[in-house]
This record gives C-alpha cells, structure tokens and sequence, in this order.
C-alpha cells in the first residue's frame, strides 16, 4: 500500500477542526419522536425545556444546560436530542466513554437519528476506534445524505487517519458543495491532496454506505 504522508501542521490543524466543527454544530431541534400517548401540552413542554437547554449551550452555560438536559432526560427518557447534547457536552470535557454511552442511548430511542451516528464517529475517532467511526460517519450521512459535516469529518478520518486520501478528496469536495460559502480551509486541503497523490487516483468514490477494505 503507497503511504502518502501529511505534514505535521496540516496533521494537527486538521485534528483541530474535528473539535471546532463538534463544537459548533448544536442540535437546533429535538431528534426523538415524542411517545405517542403523550399530550399534546406535555409535548409542547417539552420542546420548551429542550429548547432552554440549548439556549444554555448557545450561551457556554454548560453546567445550566447540563442540569436541564439531566432533568429532561428523567422527565422524558425518550428524547434522543437530549442525550446528544449531553454527549457533546461529555466531548467538549474529553469523557469520551461517557459521551458513547450517551449516545448508545440517543441511537437506542431514535436509530434514525443522523446528528446522534455522526457524533457517536466522533466519539470514535477520539476512542481511536477508527473503523466504528466510519460507520457511523456513513450511517450518518445514509440518512441525512446532505449532512455537510459528516461528510467533512469522514474526510478527515480518511485523510489523516485510515491514509485514504483518494476518498477524502472526494468528501471535502461533497462538503464544499453543500455549505453555503466555500471554506477556504477545506479549499487548500483539497489542493494539498491533489499535488500528492496520483492523478489516477484522484476520481475515486469513497463508497458512501459501503465498507471498504
């Protein structure tokens, strides 16, 4: 197998935007489907209370939004939003274990969950469980197939972490396709992988939904 190796910068800027990109991508809305015999009131409830607690992320009162996640989730044990927001907490203070279990639960109560799959790779990636990461990153964007930042994550697992880099070209074109504005960041990375590999490589399809060997 060609190793093609990535400098040590390019390397740690990368790892970088794993944590800016966890970080930044809150869960604006409730995953779960709310338990059907449910009131109407109760469930209006609540999206009040998830919706408080995400305010309180939004406003890095993480211990506030701890308190009403935990309590939300005691009140409403099937609310997948809320144990996903609780594992990125878990993220942002490295308990990594304990974002997992977070997350098993937000997949249990909502397997169709895309936000719960795509942090549950980047709770992997941090466990340096590697293969797991790409499954999820794929069962991520398999139901959400316009999920940029599944898609930019995966990249950088391919790139940096399985040296694949023929398949991460492909994923930071797919993300600059779908945001809004070019990142310039991404821009450079796609340059940085075509000046080194092949250019017979360079049209492979990373088999989005596919195992790879």
């Amino acid at each position: 197998m060609t190793m093609y190796l990535l400098p040590t910068n390019l390397l740690m800027h990368r790892v970088s935007l794993i944590i800016m990109a966890m970080l930044l991508l809150l869960i604006s809305g409730c995953t779960s489907t709310p338990v059907k015999t449910i009131k109407e009131d109760i469930v209006a409830k609540e999206q009040q209370e998830f919706n408080l607690a995400i305010n309180y992320i939004k406003a890095k009162r993480y211990d506030s939004a701890r308190i009403r996640l935990e309590q939300i989730i005691r009140k409403y044990p099937d609310m997948s939003g809320a144990y996903t927001n609780l594992a990125i907490l878990e993220l942002k203070n490295q308990a990594y274990p304990a974002a997992r279990d977070y997350l098993s639960r937000a997949i249990e109560v909502n397997p169709d969950s895309a936000d719960a799959h795509h942090y549950m790779g980047v709770t992997y990636r941090f466990l340096g469980q590697f293969k797991q990461a790409e499954a999820s990153y794929k069962k991520s964007i398999d139901l959400k197939p316009d999920y940029a930042k599944a898609y930019l994550n995966l990249g950088i697992l391919y790139d940096i972490y399985l040296d694949k880099p023929e398949y991460a070209l492909r994923l930071y074109q797919k993300y600059q396709e779908l945001i809004n504005s070019e990142s310039i960041t991404v821009k450079k990375w796609i340059a940085e992988i075509e000046r080194r590999i092949p250019k017979t490589v360079n049209r492979i399809e990373p088999g989005i939904g596919n195992q790879h060997g």
